[in-house]
């Protein structure tokens, strides 16, 4: 009797020390797999607080290159450098893209087409195509002697400067400013200016500048002893030019 009373004790404690174990393993389990749930969520993980939430970004340059038509590419007047300017436009608060397009296909002795194209930004840092000018930007074999007369694009005060620039003996240049207003984009300033390099340089040279939103013009020419006359005017304020209608190599003036 006492010797199975004796076993009995035995074998009930070896159980209480076995759930006692088991309960403690399991909690500890349990404290682990909370931690790395905390550590999966970031909620309490402090690599995760010191590095703060990661948040994935739009690839910008795939999404512009998504709008180039087939058969187009980014103009790239020095190679790796694509035309492509960046600014506020609509004045939303939100960055809008300016491209000059060329097409990849050209027939033999021609020059390849340009194009201007606009993308306004959008809210969720995409883009939309606000306009593609197919006849604003001038072609490479365009410029004479000089060779190719596109120069460059630029974001200036809110608008567009398409400039270009070309001759042989004889320089020309000239700058269009595009602005948004009224749904639309429409040329509102204009420079053009002449120059005969054997006897002076582009500072000095022969400019006309029209102001096509007030009317105002400043001519600025130099006289037979090379004295610059400057001539202020207004001639009246026109309709303005679409961007989508104009021609960069209009033979008519279109301003």
């Amino acid at each position: 009797m006492i010797v199975l009373i004796t076993f009995c004790f035995v074998l009930v404690a070896a159980c209480g020390n076995k759930f006692s174990n088991n309960n403690l393993n399991s909690k500890e389990t349990t404290n682990k797999e909370t931690a790395l749930q905390k550590n999966d969520s970031g909620e309490d993980n402090p690599k995760d607080k010191a590095e703060g939430v990661k948040v994935a970004t739009p690839n910008v340059q795939a999404d512009i290159n998504s709008f180039i038509p087939k058969g187009w590419h980014i103009l790239e007047k020095v190679m790796g450098q694509p035309e492509k300017v960046e600014g506020d436009l609509n004045k939303d608060g939100i960055n809008d893209v300016v491209i000059v397009i060329e097409g990849t296909n050209k027939m033999e002795g021609e020059a390849a087409p340009r194009s201007l194209m606009i993308l306004l930004g959008n809210k969720e840092k995409s883009y939309s195509t606000s306009v593609i000018a197919e006849k604003a930007v001038l072609l490479s074999n365009e410029g004479g002697v000089w060779g190719d007369p596109y120069e460059s694009i630029v974001i200036d005060r809110g608008s567009i400067l398409l400039n270009f620039y070309g001759g042989s003996n004889y320089r020309w240049f000239s700058s269009y400013r595009f602005r948004f207003q009224n749904n639309g984009w429409f040329l509102i300033g204009v420079t053009v200016g002449e120059y005969y390099t054997g006897t002076t340089t582009k500072d000095n040279a022969d400019i006309e500048d029209y102001n096509l939103l007030t009317g105002d013009y400043v001519f600025k020419k130099a006289d037979a002893n090379g004295k610059l006359i400057l001539t202020k005017g207004n001639r009246g304020k026109k309709d303005l030019v679409n961007l989508k209608n104009f021609i960069a190599n209009s033979e008519e003036k279109q301003y």
